[in-house]
């Protein structure tokens, strides 16, 4: 197995069983399950070698880089957004987690897409069912990903209710 962190041979073992031994796994661990809801199909796409589960994790670090650069852009222009996006895209914690099989990016990519559609629905005022539905989808797959992901909720919502 390489060079497998102790989280990540949990990841392993969890995602190499059936998917109904990996459910029963799941029920007992402190973890949601979306992750690894992805991990399992890639795993049987790409294989179980070091790189092939950990490149999932590369795939979602970068799909953050591009998210918090289009909300930067939306938000803040062009040259804020190109700097927010390198300031991700060299950090060491983003880039440690981008290397772990484990949730940790998707994390990351849950959060950007939740903290910009709170952004365009609460603080810019555009809003409209749709929005309102992605932005339910989005925090609803974020508290399937990580018990972190509650901070994201908690801040929006302390937010909101600060302005009203």
């Amino acid at each position: 197995m390489g060079a497998f962190r102790a989280d990540e041979v949990w990841s392993f073992n969890t995602v190499t069983k059936s998917f109904g031994e990996m459910m029963a796994e799941l029920r007992g661990d402190i973890h949601p399950p979306l992750y690894y809801w992805f991990l399992f199909p890639w795993v049987r796409l790409f294989g179980d070698s070091e790189f092939a589960l950990r490149s999932l994790s590369a795939l979602f670090y970068l799909a953050s880089v591009f998210a918090l650069h289009r909300w930067a852009r939306q938000a803040l222009g062009a040259r804020a957004a190109t700097i927010a996006a390198a300031v991700y895209l060299t950090s060491p914690l983003a880039i440690l987690a981008s290397h772990m099989a484990r949730m940790y990016s998707l994390l990351s990519l849950i959060s950007i897409l939740s903290t910009q559609l709170y952004w365009t629905l609460f603080v810019e005022g555009k809003r409209s069912r749709g929005r309102l539905a992605l932005f339910a989808l989005v925090n609803a797959l974020g508290t399937m990903t990580h018990i972190w992901f509650f901070f994201v909720l908690f801040a929006e919502i302390g937010r909101a209710s600060c302005r009203e």
